[in-house]
């Protein structure tokens, strides 16, 4: 029965990624169009200022005074539009927090046993790591041809040589471990 209850729940969550993912998209394109609206704004609050500093440059000639006061009339129509689009979208990317934590949720509960056991295969080979580095140094203190007879120095070197391509080996493989654990933690 647990089984099946533990199934029905991975199921529940599938559902779950389903609806977040599409809820993610209008998202991500309100964020853009917030980003992109924030930049307008300065262009356009930039237009209104150079407006007012020819409106008073220009104080005793009423025709163009109007024409620019029409002008900066538009352009604030037009930035109190844009200021919706910053505010949809800075609402958007709070809304993505959470998408993003129902994401780190979502693979913690789906990747959960494979990560444990990749993280634990990980421990097990820093242990080998460890033990090899102490049996390397040992090698090479048994090295010393002053102070060791010729048969062991020899051994040491054959040992070494051996430790050391053992050793390159759990390196490599501890390399693809930490890629592996790396790509199910940043899943998105």
């Amino acid at each position: 029965m647990a089984k099946n209850e533990k199934s029905v729940q991975i199921g529940v969550f599938h559902i779950l990624k389903s609806v977040m993912d599409a809820k993610a998209k209008p998202l991500r394109r309100l964020v853009e169009r917030g980003d992109h609206a924030a930049q307008e704004e300065v262009v356009i609050n930039e237009r209104i200022s150079n407006l007012y500093t020819y409106i008073s440059a220009n104080r005793y000639d009423r025709e163009t005074v109007r024409d620019a006061e029409y002008d900066i009339a538009e352009y604030e129509n037009e930035a109190a539009a844009i200021r919706q689009h910053i505010i949809r979208g800075v609402q958007a990317k709070k809304d993505m927090e959470h998408v993003k934590q129902f994401n780190r949720t979502y693979y913690g509960v789906i990747n959960g046993g494979r990560l444990e056991q990749l993280q634990k295969a990980f421990r097990v080979i820093e242990d080998k790591i460890t033990k090899l580095d102490d049996r390397i140094f040992a090698c090479q203190v048994n090295m010393n041809p002053d102070e060791r007879d010729a048969d062991t120095v020899a051994q040491a070197e054959e040992d070494i040589a051996y430790y050391e391509e053992e050793y390159k080996n759990l390196d490599a493989r501890r390399d693809e471990l930490l890629k592996e654990i790396a790509d199910l933690q940043n899943q998105k």
